[in-house]
């Protein structure tokens, strides 16, 4: 059976969910981290409790490790339309 595809959504292969940290180690664990690195990434941000969707670009830039801790800075980038 086929899914359907939410338009708004499309690129979209890793979700944010507002409640909980775990979600941003989908993107995360994907790939193999050096000091310094930046990746962006296309997301499917859900707010809660409201279950709001939306695509969101989000950029991780490794700083470091200690002991089995990743270190990671996170930017979401929200883009809003204004009527003024």
């Amino acid at each position: 059976m086929e899914g359907n595809s939410i338009q708004f959504l499309k690129g979209a292969i890793d979700i944010d969910i507002s409640a909980t940290p775990f979600s941003n180690s989908l993107p995360v664990n994907r790939l193999n981290w050096s000091v310094n690195q930046i990746e962006y990434f296309e997301m499917v941000y859900i707010s809660v409790p409201s279950l709001e969707m939306r695509k969101v670009q989000q950029s991780y830039k490794y700083i470091g490790n200690n002991g089995n801790q990743r270190y990671f800075t996170i930017t979401v980038m929200i883009t809003r339309q204004l009527s003024l």
